[in-house]
């Protein structure tokens, strides 16, 4: 059942606050030293309380996305697939928030390597704000950060308007997880191409989806048909794929996100990797990855 969130009010509404007349302002001098010890704070706490990437992002090779509706996994090989499952989804409408926990069944052998993905979703009407900020951290906390759960995978396709809440989002939601769970998020491809923005967000890993591009479909596809990467090195790690539109290019040195449009079945499931592991064995041996 889907959970509102009362008293998350429009950003105009919480512009209101005490006049600043009624506390003395700092001297400018003292006022920036503080500012500069808060930002090296934060500087070390970046680089010394979280551990390394590679302690933290021990996924399989292969992920298979597990969308909104019954799936049943039992069939999959847990030695070298995982699932990364719809937690929930959190949507803003008219400036409310609604928080929906996934309802459907899913199915895993017992030792399934587990990523709760969460779907955020923000009509243009909405203007997000710290309230909407403070109450996705509860939310996606509550849904994804469960003692099984690997990692926490959060899909926004969000609009440059957005990027400095879903920054903020990222920050929090890295200081509420526990040290050893992973962060990732998905990409539009266009921002794994173009973009500096991915560069400093502190997630473990970021998959750049090559599927459903739209308008820059078959920009995308010429750039790597010609060879090309994406821009950004965190971006090289893992790509999202449809099982629906084959690539005409190798993507299959990184760890590879497998979205089916329809629920999986053993046949699917073993068509993927068939195909898989013949365009990884035709790779040069530095760039396999064994699964």
């Amino acid at each position: 059942m889907s959970k509102r969130w009362p008293g998350i009010p429009r950003l105009r509404h919480l512009t209101h606050g005490g006049s600043e007349a009624q506390t003395p302002r700092p001297e400018l001098p003292a006022l920036v030293a503080a500012l500069l010890l808060l930002a090296w704070l934060a500087t070390a706490w970046f680089h010394t309380v979280r551990p390394p990437v590679d302690q933290r992002v021990r996924l399989p090779q292969i992920m298979l996305w597990a969308w909104e509706r019954p799936e049943d996994l039992s069939f999959i090989d847990p030695s070298s697939t995982g699932v990364a499952f719809l937690a929930g989804t959190l949507s803003v409408r008219h400036g409310e928030l609604v928080v929906r926990p996934r309802l459907q069944s899913l199915k895993t052998p017992p030792t399934t390597v587990l990523e709760s993905v969460i779907r955020i979703e923000v009509d243009p009407d909405s203007v997000l704000s710290p309230a909407h900020l403070s109450a996705m951290v509860t939310a996606i906390s509550k849904l994804g950060a469960k003692p099984a759960i690997r990692s926490v995978q959060i899909d926004f396709d969000a609009a440059r308007s957005q990027r400095a809440f879903y920054r903020a989002l990222l920050c929090d939601l890295r200081k509420e997880m526990a040290p050893e769970t992973a962060l990732s998020m998905t990409a539009l491809a266009s921002w794994a191409l173009h973009d500096r923005w991915l560069e400093k967000l502190p997630v473990d890993d970021v998959v750049p989806m090559l599927f459903r591009m739209g308008a820059d479909r078959h920009q995308v596809r010429q750039h790597f048909e010609l060879g090309g990467d994406f821009y950004s090195n965190r971006c090289r790690s893992s790509v999202g794929i449809a099982t629906d539109e084959p690539l005409r290019f190798e993507l299959t040195d990184r760890r590879i996100y497998f979205f089916n449009p329809k629920a999986w079945t053993p046949a699917a499931y073993e068509s993927t990797l068939q195909q898989y592991r013949e365009r990884r064995d035709a790779l040069p041996a530095g760039r396999r990855q064994r699964t």
